[in-house]
């Protein structure tokens, strides 16, 4: 079972450069989200080799594209890494191929990480039974592989990223760069952060990570009890604090839930985020991945989670530095996933059974626009695993493992990509339209708030205008209208279609 001793690991060695791991990339460079695209090519009901369903699949930005990482069976005794590279336009650049191979057991959720210029791995894992290969790295310690071709294979590195043994058998793993080092939290046996540890990016002895107590201890008030799972971490990207994020399960209502706490400069204690535990009820939902939480570009740290029980009927997002919380309206949510735009808009995803969905928010994030169906892919049985992160030209990469039917019968599990864009809010602010008469109607369209100019937008009798500076257009309703309704559609480029009706009496 994991420890659950808290640690903060001492750097070792002076920084090294730490550098941005994605950028936007030119506009011109935008393909047309909406197609699924089968990134990890598998097919037929085989039991091996087979992609993990227990885990997200990982997405990350890497130099001007995108790495999709995902965990796979090999034969039952064995386990590998397999990753893709795809273009910012979402187009398969190389197919999938062995990243990280000869290991007995993973992780379901390592972390991409950019260090030093490379690209590199936070993982735990364990070798083959008969220790032919990486016998080196046998303990369950957090480990670090780099990568010299953007992360289409990785070598491991001498040395550990945590001191601790429980790594590999814990319940939650991330990381992130800090200092010049790298800055890894594990979800432990008690009732808050397993161990957190910071380690100094030179390769040396095995395991060689300094432990060093940390006072005061990042646990639950009173919790004594068992367990905590999917921890977080985050940095913000103005005052350089760091935040964390666990899910606990204890059977005391407050012990149950998200929780989120301060872990440097200074540790302190967890808190229960509002909602994640309903009124009169003793149990919550479980975040099913690694907790919702983000460092938004321009300040602040964003905890996503679900609220309501037994099933969730919305997601809130959290300002965990001013405790401010928005709230996206989402029925029987799941896998939710937060990332944000280099220009501090934050994009949520989640599922709704065997449907995927996402919303935008605004540069300041202080409001979500409308919500997008990203669907799911085609012939999809099970939509298992979501995970998304934000894209160019303000669309959002989205990773899915689902299994899907296939002609033979089959329903093999796979590894699935797509893109998809905001969606336009269009909003009928006077229709003074009569049947007989004609008349006009005034649509205002936004974006999470924001008027949008140059936006078209149609009537379903085939008239059309375009939204000015503020947004707004009127358009003429001819005589011939007849009493009902029409269709007003506004739309784009970039943008998803709003939708909406106005009336004509």
């Amino acid at each position: 079972m994991p420890s659950s001793r808290r640690w903060l690991g001492a750097a070792l060695v002076a920084a090294l450069p730490v550098l941005a791991l994605s950028g936007p990339a030119s506009p011109a460079s935008a393909g047309t989200p909406g197609t699924w695209t089968n990134v990890s090519g598998l097919s037929g009901a085989t039991t091996n080799p087979n992609i993990s369903i227990s885990d997200p699949p990982v997405i990350a930005r890497v130099g001007s594209g995108l790495l999709a990482l995902w965990r796979q069976n090999v034969d039952g005794s064995a386990e590998v890494y397999r990753s893709a590279s795809l273009s910012a336009a979402g187009k398969v650049t190389s197919p999938a191929g062995d990243a990280l191979a000869g290991w007995g057991g993973l992780i379901g959720q390592p972390v991409v990480l950019a260090l030093g210029g490379q690209t590199a791995l936070a993982f735990s894992g364990l070798p083959p039974v008969d220790g032919s290969a990486n016998a080196a790295w046998s303990s369950g310690r957090g480990f670090l592989a780099t990568s010299s071709d953007g992360g289409r294979t990785f070598t491991p590195q001498p040395g550990a990223l945590t001191s601790s043994t429980s790594t590999y058998a814990g319940y939650g793993f991330d990381a992130i760069p800090y200092a010049g080092s790298v800055l890894t939290v594990t979800s432990g046996s008690g009732l808050g952060l397993g161990e957190y540890y910071q380690t100094a990016l030179q390769p040396g002895p095995a395991e060689s990570a300094i432990e060093v107590p940390q006072d005061p201890q990042i646990t639950i008030p009173g919790g004594d009890g068992c367990c905590s799972y999917d921890s977080a971490v985050a940095q913000d990207t103005v005052n350089g604090s760091v935040w964390t994020a666990f899910y606990a399960n204890a059977s005391a209502s407050s012990q149950q839930g998200v929780f989120y706490a301060p872990l440097l400069p200074t540790a302190g204690t967890p808190k229960q985020a509002p909602g994640t535990l309903v009124k009169g009820e003793s149990s919550s939902l479980s975040p099913d991945r690694r907790v919702g939480l983000a460092a938004r570009v321009g300040g602040g740290v964003y905890l996503a989670y679900t609220t309501g029980y037994p099933t969730a009927h919305a997601i809130l997002v959290r300002n965990v530095e001013t405790g401010k919380s928005l709230r996206i309206r989402a029925e029987d949510a799941g896998q939710v996933g937060i990332s944000s735009t280099p220009d501090g808009r934050l994009w949520v995803s989640w599922t709704e059974g065997n449907v995927a969905y996402a919303a935008r928010s605004n540069p300041s994030a202080t409001a979500f626009g409308a919500t997008v169906k990203i669907g799911a892919p085609p012939s999809t049985d099970t939509l298992w695993r979501l995970t998304s992160v934000a894209g160019v030209d303000g669309r959002l990469d989205v990773l899915a493992t689902a299994s899907t039917h296939t002609k033979a019968g089959d329903s093999p599990n796979n590894v699935w990509h797509t893109q998809v864009y905001p969606a336009l809010t269009a909003t009928v602010v006077s229709d003074s339209a009569k049947a007989g008469k004609g008349g006009s109607v005034s649509v205002l369209v936004t974006d999470a708030g924001t008027p949008v100019s140059g936006a078209k937008v149609r009537l379903s009798d085939g008239v059309t205008a375009t939204t000015g500076s503020k947004g707004t257009v009127s358009l003429s309703v001819p005589k011939s209208a007849k009493k009902g309704s029409l269709g007003v559609t506004a739309t784009k480029a970039h943008y998803g279609r709003g939708v909406t009706k106005a009336k004509v009496s």
